[in-house]
């Protein structure tokens, strides 16, 4: 009779350990499954953005430019692109004249205009 509870004790741990062990694997499972699941979702966000920028023609990008202010004259702007040279006149808004009315160097001299 010994024999026969030595095996049954004997399985038993066996089927412990092989439990612990499966479920240790479906917890990689779940691990691995949510990282791609993770990763797909992530492409396809790369997809919808990209399909928008073709369906739209355009795309927003930021560039750096150079801002020239009363230039080619008093109250207005000429912006130079980095990227292009490309450059643009534009008016000045009141808070850009503002900003360069309360930043202007104190030299002791009257603006004549």
């Amino acid at each position: 009779m010994p024999v026969y509870r030595r095996g049954k004790l004997s399985l038993a741990e066996e089927m412990s350990q092989a439990t612990v062990k499966r479920n240790g694997l479906e917890d990689a499972l779940k691990e691995i499954s949510s990282q791609y699941k993770a990763d797909i979702v992530q492409q396809e966000n790369i997809i919808r953005q990209a399909a928008a920028k073709i369906h739209d023609g355009y795309e927003y990008r930021d560039v750096d430019c150079e801002v020239e202010f009363n230039v080619p004259e008093r109250g207005k702007k000429t912006i130079t692109r980095s990227d292009t040279g490309e450059t643009f006149i534009e008016i000045m808004t009141m808070q850009e004249k503002a900003d360069l009315f309360c930043n202007a160097p104190d030299n002791g001299e009257a603006d004549a205009n």
